[in-house]
C-alpha cells in the first residue's frame, strides 16, 4: 500500500469509495488522513509523557503509549465517520441535529484539550520547575508550621508540667519529660517526613494547573491543539452533497438495506407459509419502506345500515 491509500485509509473512509472519486476530493481525504496521522503521534507523545511521569518507568511508557494512543485515535475515527452528511432517507430535525453536531464536537473538543496539557507541560519544562519548587517550599513551610503548631497543643502541659519539677529537683527526670522527649523526636520525624514527601513529589497535575493559571500563553496552545482536531470534521463537512463520494455512498449503503430487507421479508414469508401453511402478506405502513419517513395515510371505508345486518345475520 502506498502512502496515498494509507492517508485515505487513515482518514476513516471507504477506501473503495474514495479510489473512485476525483482527484481534488482524493486530495482532501488524503490531507484527512495526514491529520489523523499528526493526531495519532500527538496522542503518543502526550500519552508517553504522562506515563512517564506518573510511573517513572520509561520502558512502561512506550505500550502503554501505543495502546492509549491507538484508543483514542479510533474513538477520534469512529466521531469522524459520524461527522459525514448522512445520505440515506430521514426525517430533517434541525434541533436535534444541532445537538447531535454540538455534542460530538464538544467531546472531540474534549479529548483535544485533554491531549494538548501534557504538551503543553513539555513546552514549558524549562520555566515550570521554578513555579513547582516555590510552590513546594510554601507546602513545606505550611506543613510544617501546621506540625508545629500541633505537638505545642499537645506538650503544652507537659511543658508546665516539667518547669513545676525542674523548679522542685532540677536533676529529677520523670515520665512526662521522657514523654516530652518522645513528642519532640516525632515532631522532627514528622517533619522530615513532610519534606521527603514534598521534594520527591513532581507535582505532575498542579503543574497543568500552574501552567494554566500563570501561562496564558498555554490556552493558545489548546486552541491550537482543538483546531487540529476539529480540520478533519470541517474538510469532510465541506464536501459537497452531490459529490461522487456521497452519491457512491448513498448507493453502496442503499443497496445494502434494500437487499438486508428483502431477505427479511423472504425469511418472514418462508416461517409464515411453513409454521400456519398460509401466505400472508407482510403489512406495510410507510410509502418508503425500510427508511420508514413517510406513513401511509389510512383509508376509512364506512358501511351503510344494510352492511351491517348481512355482516350480523350471515346473510
Amino acid at each position: 500500500m502506498n502512502l496515498k491509500k494509507f492517508l485515505w485509509t487513515l482518514s476513516g473512509d471507504d477506501l473503495s469509495i474514495i479510489e473512485k472519486c476525483s482527484k481534488p476530493r482524493q486530495m482532501r481525504f488524503a490531507i484527512i488522513g495526514s491529520f489523523v496521522l499528526f493526531i495519532f503521534i500527538m496522542c503518543f507523545i502526550s500519552s508517553y509523557f504522562t506515563f512517564t511521569m506518573i510511573f517513572h518507568n520509561y520502558i512502561f511508557g512506550i505500550p502503554a503509549s501505543i495502546f492509549f494512543s491507538w484508543m483514542i485515535t479510533n474513538i477520534y475515527l469512529l466521531l469522524l465517520y459520524t461527522l459525514t452528511k448522512n445520505v440515506l432517507p430521514h426525517k430533517k430535525s434541525l434541533s436535534s441535529r444541532v445537538i447531535s453536531l454540538f455534542l460530538r464536537l464538544g467531546f472531540i473538543t474534549f479529548i483535544a484539550i485533554f491531549i494538548s496539557k501534557p504538551i503543553e507541560v513539555l513546552l514549558f519544562s524549562n520555566q515550570l520547575p521554578k513555579e513547582i519548587d516555590a510552590y513546594k517550599s510554601e507546602q513545606i513551610e505550611k506543613y510544617t508550621t501546621s506540625t508545629i503548631a500541633y505537638f505545642n497543643d499537645e506538650t503544652k502541659d507537659l511543658q508546665g508540667i516539667i518547669r513545676y519539677q525542674k523548679a522542685i529537683n532540677a536533676d529529677t527526670v520523670s515520665a512526662e519529660t521522657i514523654r516530652y522527649s518522645k513528642l519532640n523526636a516525632e515532631k522532627t520525624k514528622s517533619i522530615e517526613n513532610i519534606e521527603k514527601i514534598v521534594n520527591n513529589s513532581n507535582y505532575y497535575i498542579k503543574g497543568i494547573v500552574i501552567l494554566n493559571s500563570n501561562y496564558p500563553i498555554c490556552w493558545l496552545i489548546s486552541a491550537i491543539c482543538i483546531f487540529i482536531f476539529l480540520t478533519p470534521a470541517l474538510l469532510k463537512r465541506l464536501i459537497e452533497f452531490d459529490s461522487t463520494y456521497y452519491k457512491l455512498k448513498k448507493k453502496i449503503k442503499t443497496n445494502i438495506i434494500l437487499e438486508e430487507y428483502a431477505k427479511f421479508k423472504e425469511q418472514y414469508y418462508q416461517l409464515l407459509l411453513q409454521d400456519y401453511n398460509r401466505n400472508l402478506t407482510y403489512t406495510e405502513l410507510y410509502v418508503d419502506p425500510p427508511f420508514n419517513t413517510i406513513r401511509k395515510k389510512e383509508i376509512t371505508v364506512f358501511l351503510n345500515e344494510d352492511d351491517l345486518i348481512k355482516e350480523l345475520y350471515n346473510d
